[in-house]
């Protein structure tokens, strides 16, 4: 029971650090590429824990599951508040809040009809997805980010160094 109640905590303590260090940089390499590097390491340090066979191999992974997965919540409110006023904001950044609580819910529903691996496949099932639909429709939305682009191509097209 013990080492059970170690897996969740260490993820949780990974969620909790994360922030700490991951919201930060997306000031600086942008809100999107914070969250593709974040999903990408996600993914690959969750195949270890869908796989392990052994509980400190399980243990150590869960930790560093829990740190890459933290940026989207670090990030995902700065990105909310980037593409909408202060007005649209309330209802999006509830949904966002509240996310956390479907996770648990679905995965309750796998460990009851199935085993306990089954719900770290369907997490890296599902973060392919979301990996393919960050390449695919998620903007860069950070304004410094967007303004520093704009005048590197500015620079780039008209050679004038003063953007």
């Amino acid at each position: 029971m013990e080492v059970a109640i170690l897996t969740i905590s260490l993820r949780i303590e990974g969620l909790g650090i994360g922030p700490l260090l991951r919201g930060h940089p997306s000031e600086f390499f942008g809100r999107s590429n914070i969250y593709l590097i974040s999903f990408i390491w996600f993914f690959l340090l969750n195949l270890p824990v869908a796989c392990a066979n052994s509980a400190p191999l399980h243990l150590v992974f869960q930790f560093h599951t829990g740190f890459s997965g933290a940026a989207s919540m670090s990030v995902a409110g700065g990105s909310i508040t980037d593409l909408l006023s202060h007005r649209e904001v309330g209802q999006p950044m509830a949904v966002y809040i509240a996310s956390p609580v479907v996770g648990p819910l679905i995965g309750g529903f796998i460990n009851q009809n199935t085993n306990w691996r089954w719900t770290y496949y369907v997490i890296l099932m599902w973060t392919v997805v979301e990996i393919a639909l960050l390449v695919l429709f998620v903007p860069e939305t950070y304004r410094l980010i967007l303004l520093k682009r704009k005048a590197q191509r500015l620079r780039k097209k008209t050679g004038d160094n003063w953007f």
